[in-house]
């Protein structure tokens, strides 16, 4: 999982935002490169399932 750390000076303010996409697609990993302004959620909804997230994926449902 890729992160970046932005400060915001005079602010006091540090936010860490997410860069590409930490989740499987079809068992490999995704790799997406999100743009600066890209909504990270948006792209889960309509690219993932819940089988590429491994921590959700097994058992029952």
């Amino acid at each position: 999982m890729t992160l970046e750390t932005r400060s915001y000076q005079g602010q006091g303010i540090t936010g860490t935002i997410l860069t590409e996409c930490p989740l499987l697609k079809h068992g490999e990993p995704c790799g997406h490169n999100f743009s600066k302004h890209e909504s990270r959620w948006k792209h889960f909804l309509d690219e993932h399932t819940i089988d590429d997230v491994p921590a959700l994926s097994g058992g029952d449902r």
